[in-house]
């Protein structure tokens, strides 16, 4: 039973992702998340009532 549930558990992972063809498009998804690394984080403000 525990094999049956993680073939399911396999099977539905495989579904859900997505893979990024070819290298240039490993090296965009690189340059995008470093970009998005690099800039500054605002500090969160708080509001008082």
């Amino acid at each position: 039973m525990l094999q049956r549930w993680l073939r399911l558990g396999v099977l539905y992972c495989e579904q859900q992702c997505t893979r990024v063809k070819g290298v240039a498009g490993i090296a965009q998804v690189l340059a995008t998340i470093e970009a998005e690394q690099a800039e500054p984080q605002s500090a969160p403000t708080k509001k008082t009532a």
